[in-house]
């Protein structure tokens, strides 16, 4: 008996076998196309068409992204070249070198049914030349793709830009969509949105003879499959409003973000001084992209509104009294902490502060308004000292700064990014050993309260906490993408509310000091009278140079529609730069017009080129006196580059924005 079994055993293993090959057969021969154009079957040609990319647009319907016909120059190997190939006058036709197409060439040899390109984006009128001629070479084909049209000079790091996908992304692509001549989205919403933008590629198959002429159609076209466009995409930017920021911002190194608090959908997001998207296509994008890499001055391929990681400053103190509130080791009609011109850090030192108001209780607002150092870092000590050990307090603490957004990846539709940092237990932990071994306590770590020490914070989450304030207690995930063929996005994550740890009844007293800011507070020089606004100047500090100017807002103040952080690097105070422009930006949206002209006039005629240049050459006084000498030569390299550049841009001369926007 166990003999029978041992039979059945074995035939139904052999069974399973072959029933597995039948059904591997069958998938080859009637579903894979892979077959079709198998290394054994070389009179089957497989013809990619790439079908239209999506085009994009800003949220009132302008065309931003558009696509150009274009033509790439492939060579196909096949069964070979045959003995009247020739190469020196192909080469002279085409215009490449034939040490290039030896190179080419000897790839081709291994994938001999793999297009490999000899010339890619050769406009029209040439590859009409090309034609007339190229009939000599059936090896040589012409393929047409679509090459990206942008319409506008700015906006890169929102848009992006296409290049050729790299052998690691070729790799990585499981489903073997893409071949080594594709082009894919880098950056912005081209990258975000690849999948969505690209479409889906046609196919056409056809029979060859032994010389790789076309005889006809593989199966009468059974297999053939068209191209499906890219879908549309429709972006939250107001384009009127970006370009806008971006002409503040001339001259500047910083960010502007706008979100609208009623949804997150942001309306700007300026990383300055900008990229013309135009440099990046294929001709100039070697050229552009190497002087940008090595700008040591602007850092223009740094996203700093999304990924920049910046101290946030005195904006920071309204977070840190909202936990205060909570905490309930502050009240908001009660004053509770008298300023002796700073905050006592023992041994006769001292964080200085200068709100003016010396030696009387202070109110929350009014600390808000006036930005007062001493109440801010004496709420943070009493709220970590509120619980059994600092280090507790600390983590506490934490958790209310995370729960608006900060220390967390949004995990959103932008492609760039940086989570930012609020300090645990665990960094003092690392810095000055175990809290249990006494080393460490909310001293060492009292500058977190004013929004400096360890804190961390990127231009996109100061205008979400921003936002989070406006709304009272919660915020939308900020996103870019508005609607996909003018369907709007149901995604959850954009239309779930986000609730943060501090119950709505706190935010009034904190809103009514932001706008104390305007009125009698930090703000009182820009204030204008025809919008209310909220807002929170900031001055934060820079150990490489001058400290950065940086302002939050949201407005109008009854009815929130934009909520804006504006950080300008090294522009000190944050009344004189950042802040102008967050009002400005406030009032283009609002009115869609400036009254305040004189202002909006000084805020774009100023420039920051000889600080950032200052800051260049001291860089590179530090690595002379270091002796670094390996790396002279190549800093001094990189700032002659960027002031080179600066010149032939004329970066430092007003800029007409006129020009800026070219679709009708």
């Amino acid at each position: 008996m166990e003999k029978n079994n041992t039979v059945y055993i074995f035939f139904g293993v052999i069974i399973i076998f072959v029933a597995i090959f039948i059904l591997k057969l069958a998938q080859l021969q009637l579903w894979d196309d892979k077959y079709i154009v198998s290394s054994n079957n070389l009179s089957i040609r497989k013809k990619i068409t790439v079908p239209e990319r999506g085009f994009i647009y800003d949220r009132t319907g302008k065309l931003l992204v558009a696509n150009n016909p274009s033509y790439d120059i492939n060579l196909i190997y096949g069964k070979g070249l045959g003995e009247d190939f020739d190469t020196l006058e192909l080469c002279k036709l085409i215009k490449i070198d034939t040490a290039k197409f030896n190179v080419i060439l000897k790839d081709a040899k291994f994938k001999y049914n793999t297009p490999y390109a000899l010339r890619e984006n050769v406009s029209q009128d040439e590859i009409a030349y090309i034609q007339e001629k190229i009939h000599h070479y059936p090896n040589i084909k012409i393929d047409n793709r679509i090459s990206r049209e942008y319409l506008v000079n700015s906006g890169y790091h929102i848009l992006g830009y296409l290049r050729k996908i790299s052998p690691k992304q070729l790799k990585k692509d499981t489903l073997d969509y893409y071949n080594q001549n594709d082009r894919v989205g880098k950056a912005g919403v081209e990258a975000s949105y690849e999948k969505v933008l690209r479409g889906e590629k046609g196919v056409e198959y056809f029979r060859v003879d032994n010389r790789g002429n076309i005889i006809g159609n593989y199966e009468n076209g059974e297999k053939n499959k068209k191209p499906i466009a890219g879908h549309d995409i429709t972006l939250t930017i107001d384009f009127k409003l970006q370009q806008y920021a971006e002409k503040l911002m001339q001259n500047k190194r910083g960010a502007v973000v706008a979100i609208d608090p009623n949804n997150g959908e942001i309306l700007a997001l300026v990383s300055s001084p900008y990229i013309n998207p135009k440099e990046m296509n294929d001709q100039n994008f070697n050229h552009y992209f190497s002087i940008y890499n090595n700008d040591t001055i602007y850092n223009r391929l740094n996203n700093k509104a999304a990924a920049g990681r910046y101290p946030p400053g005195s904006p920071f103190k309204m977070l840190v009294g909202l936990a205060a509130l909570q905490e309930n080791v502050i009240q908001d009609s009660i004053s509770k902490y008298i300023c002796k011109h700073g905050f006592p850090l023992g041994r006769g030192r001292k964080m200085g502060c200068h709100c003016g108001y010396y030696y009387r209780p202070i109110r929350v607002d009014q600390a808000i308004a006036k930005s007062c150092n001493n109440f801010f870092a004496s709420s943070y000590r009493d709220i970590v000292r509120k619980y059994d050990n600092d280090s507790i307090g600390i983590n506490q603490w934490r958790k209310h700064m995370q729960s608006f957004g900060l220390d967390t990846w949004f995990g959103n539709d932008i492609h760039e990014g940086s989570k930012g940092k609020i300090p645990s237990a665990n960094t003092y932990n690392r810095y000055y050993g175990p809290y249990s071994s006494g080393k460490w306590g909310v001293i060492a770590s009292v500058s977190n309260g004013i929004g400096q020490g360890e804190v961390e914070a990127t231009p996109l989450q100061m205008a979400n906490f921003t936002a989070a304030i406006a709304n009272k207690g919660f915020y939308y995930t900020p996103h870019i993408v508005k609607a996909i063929d003018n369907k709007v996005l149901t995604d959850s994550i954009y239309h779930q509310k986000k609730i943060t740890t501090v119950d709505p009844k706190h935010f009034d007293v904190i809103i009514k000091g932001m706008q104390g800011v305007f009125d009698y507070g930090t703000a009182r020089r820009f204030r204008y009278n025809k919008i209310p606004m909220a807002g929170k100047t900031g001055t934060s500090q820079n150990p490489q140079g001058q400290d950065h100017s940086i302002f939050t807002l949201f407005a109008p103040v009854d009815n929130p529609k934009i909520a804006i952080a504006t950080i300008v690097e090294n522009g000190h105070y944050g009344a004189t730069w950042a802040g102008p422009i967050s009002s400005l930006v406030a009032e283009k949206y609002l009115t869609d017009t400036i009254k305040r002209t004189r202002l909006e006039k000084r805020m774009i005629s100023k420039s920051f080129y000889s600080e950032y240049k200052k800051q260049a050459e001291n860089y590179y006084q530090k690595v002379q006196a270091n002796k670094r000498k390996n790396r002279i030569e190549a800093v001094l390299k990189s700032i002659n580059q960027t002031f080179d550049l600066v010149d032939s841009l004329k970066i430092i001369q007003p800029l007409n924005t006129d020009s800026l926007y070219l679709a009708n």
